[in-house]
């Protein structure tokens, strides 16, 4: 038996708005790469004294356990993820307000660096800093100009006030003063990105099956698999499916429209493709997509070419990783 299926081309477009950025009260450090604002750091004093403490708004309150600490030889760090890239104009440091200022006026930071970064992996400098303002309680700005936005970001410190039994940084609490910046859909008249996807719909003519679309091949729509009841996570990916065997066989109303045909296949299970993607995402195209909004939010005439390499890396990855991206009941 044979089949059709008509593949198009669609371009979605998105438009940024800007708000002002409320930083949240952590009670935790949570998950970077999450759905919410979350921290961690590259070491810490105790368990007493973990990332989200800088986080906690308890900006006055004293005691032995109060504010991030990390206890090592210098640099360390302590970075931040929120899920909608910010641009950050300001880093309020307050310094050690816990049960002893003696040790506040050793582990104030004295100077450090702030990256950004849209995956967690490759970063930017955003600014050296130098603060003089050392002693227990208090609190310094580090002012931030540039022009990106980043989901995550870095605060180092390579130098501290001086070293009491050894060498380590405490902030008390760190407070953001940013803007946000919000994907939103839009209009081929009013646009600021534009994303092209290929969408399909299938011909039948027995309404009793579930199909789904693999990507594979120089298509994205180039599999489609038949089977009697929807596939769970427990079912082994043995099935009859449909692929294209010919090249374009006609035009329908603008649109092409290729033939499919049986055969048997071996696929590997949804949550299993599901992660090598998002791991190689993460370490292949992803740098590249940042680098091509970086390039679109400077201006800079290499913004196509940025954006080229990236959706040919994405296509890559796909290919390579045949994947059952979505599951329709026909019927």
């Amino acid at each position: 038996m044979s089949y059709k299926c008509i593949i198009k081309n669609e371009r979605r477009y998105y438009k940024y708005s800007y708000s002002n950025f409320t930083q949240p009260i952590l009670t935790s450090n949570g998950i970077l790469g999450g759905d919410s604002f979350a921290t961690v750091s590259s070491t810490i004093y105790s368990s007493d004294y973990p990332a989200y403490k800088a986080f906690d708004g308890r900006i006055s309150t004293s005691g032995a356990s109060s504010g991030w600490w990390a206890y090592a030889t210098m640099p360390v760090w302590i970075e931040f993820y929120n899920p909608i890239p910010l641009n950050i104009t300001k880093l309020k440091i307050t310094n050690y307000n816990g049960y002893n200022a003696y040790i506040a006026n050793y582990w104030a930071s004295k100077k450090g660096e702030v990256y950004g970064s849209n995956d967690g992996v490759s970063w930017v400098l955003l600014t050296s800093y130098t603060n003089s303002v050392l002693s227990y309680n208090s609190s310094w700005d580090i002012n931030l100009t540039h022009q990106g936005y980043y989901k995550y970001h870095k605060i180092t410190s390579t130098e501290i006030s001086a070293a009491y039994y050894g060498e380590g940084v405490h902030f008390q609490e760190i407070q953001i003063t940013a803007t946000q910046r919000i994907q939103n859909n839009a209009t081929s008249s009013d646009y600021d990105v534009y994303e092209d996807v290929e969408l399909y719909t299938p011909l039948y003519n027995n309404n009793s099956y579930y199909f789904v679309v693999v990507w594979v091949g120089e298509k994205k729509m180039e599999l489609i698999a038949k089977l009697d009841k929807p596939y769970t996570d427990d079912e082994a990916f043995k099935f009859s499916a449909l692929y294209i065997t010919k090249k374009i066989i006609e035009t329908e109303n603008g649109l092409e429209v290729y033939d499919f045909t049986s055969q048997e296949l071996n696929l590997r299970k949804n949550e299993e493709i599901k992660q090598l993607r998002k791991e190689r995402f993460l370490q292949e195209s992803d740098p590249l997509k940042y680098e091509y909004e970086e390039a679109l939010a400077l201006g800079d005439t290499s913004v196509e070419e940025k954006k080229q390499a990236w959706l040919n890396k994405k296509k890559e990855i796909r290919e390579s990783l045949p994947y059952l991206a979505e599951w329709f009941h026909l019927g």
